[in-house]
């Protein structure tokens, strides 16, 4: 395979075919590092001397892509590469992707077409004119080595060029991506229409309501439901406002294939369900047991406990499964509550 892609490499330097170059270095350098991973550094070191060399914007602009993938600690199974820690290795690879996206007004007016073999066509590539941009700024966003600060700029930076070009589906695509990266594992904790992330979907809706991908704002919306608690004093509220705005969407997008997602989670919101919670898993004559119960869209609640054994000693001499027992059992239980309000 090593010997295929050197092979590959001096047909593309003879051609100067500069995708099918770049990818037979790259799979010379992936190679040659499996058979023997000091020989990685002799690859490299080809890439870097061709970058140097390079004055073209768009070709710079790959090798130091591909640069910054032969860095990345991950593609050398996280070991040395020519005496260099992790770290320096995770910075190199860091600025080298930052150096690729030096340029996105060129990069966004060059389409990813023309280097398919170094790349694949995304399900969303459409929205964005089949450009490299979008396609150099994911692969780098994917890395891991970038700080959040610095993914936060990239796409401030991407959606600035987007908007520029008028491609306005690109662009909101790219607001709802970065919205996701302010969120974290917060908890919200009080009205979801007066948190801020809630709020900037609320524009988002009103901003791109012609698009067609709008859709896209809704179920973002309803991830939002994972984020408070169900018992939480707001809940009733914040389940309410989902519902709407799920609702809403759906009579927008009618029977659109795409609205699938959408109609799960109006579905999952309108079915009946109760939880109880509270249980411990050992308990003493006399103590004190407290539960809490949870339902929804529920006209009546019954909650019915079975006494399996009178003893230890009996449960351990039973014969019967227990699975059966509890469910002859189970069918001679005394209710112990009925017709229970159910919460809103």
């Amino acid at each position: 395979a090593l010997s295929f892609c050197r092979d590959l490499r001096t047909k593309a330097l003879r051609e100067g075919n500069d995708a099918q170059l770049l990818k037979a270095t790259l799979m010379c350098r992936l190679y040659g590092g499996a058979i023997s991973p000091d020989s990685a550094l002799t690859y490299i070191d080809r890439m870097e001397t061709a970058l140097a060399a390079e004055t073209r914007g768009v070709t710079c602009a790959l090798w130091h892509a591909a640069l910054a993938c032969t860095y990345l600690p991950a593609n050398n199974r996280y070991g040395t590469l020519g005496g260099m820690t992790a770290e320096e290795m995770r910075q190199r690879s860091r600025q080298h992707f930052l150096s690729s996206l030096a340029a996105p007004d060129v990069l966004a007016q060059t389409r990813a077409d023309q280097y398919l073999p170094l790349f694949n066509k995304g399900v969303d590539s459409r929205y964005f004119d089949y450009d490299l941009l979008h396609v150099l700024a994911e692969t780098c966003r994917q890395s891991g080595v970038l700080s959040d600060e610095e993914v936060d700029a990239l796409y401030g930076r991407q959606i600035a060029v987007y908007d520029s070009l008028d491609r306005v589906e690109a662009v909101l695509l790219l607001t709802l991506d970065s919205l996701q990266l302010h969120v974290g594992t917060q908890r919200i904790e009080g009205p979801l229409a007066d948190h801020p992330l809630y709020r900037q979907l609320a524009d988002c809706e009103a901003r791109f309501a012609h698009c067609e991908n709008r859709y896209r704002v809704y179920e973002s919306m309803m991830k939002l439901r994972y984020r408070y608690e169900a018992e939480s004093p707001f809940a009733e509220a914040n389940d309410s406002l989902l519902l709407a705005k799920a609702q809403q969407g759906l009579a927008l997008l009618g029977k659109d294939k795409r609205a699938g997602c959408l109609r799960g989670e109006v579905q999952d919101m309108l079915n009946p369900t109760a939880r109880l919670a509270g249980w411990g898993t050992l308990y003493y004559p006399a103590d004190t047991l407290t539960l809490q119960l949870s339902a929804r869209h529920l006209q009546r609640v019954e909650l019915r406990l079975t006494r399996l054994y009178d003893s230890t000693l009996e449960a351990d001499n039973a014969a019967e499964p227990v699975e059966k027992r509890a469910e002859r059992l189970r069918a001679q239980a005394t209710s112990l509550f009925r017709d229970l309000p159910a919460a809103p």
